[in-house]
């Protein structure tokens, strides 16, 4: 599993981890709760797997790319 933060996403204080290989998150909410990012912040973070934007209660495979970003939008 690769993680990439994308964007101006604050990353949690918390050490953050860049291993995965021993880590394996059932879904997108248990991953970013392993993170550190607390469950009120959730709703604020997209997740893209594969090029394709994911809800959080989908599950994630060990092979899977993933980039952590907030959307924002202009006017």
């Amino acid at each position: 599993m690769k993680i990439t933060f994308l964007g101006s996403i604050n990353k949690p204080s918390q050490e953050c981890i860049t291993d995965t290989t021993n880590i394996a998150p059932a879904s997108v909410f248990e991953l970013l709760k392993l993170l550190g990012f607390p469950p009120e912040q959730h709703r604020f973070i997209s997740i893209i797997v594969q090029g394709k934007r994911i809800p959080h209660h989908q599950r994630l495979n060990e092979e899977d790319d993933i980039i952590i970003t907030v959307p924002v939008g202009g006017g």
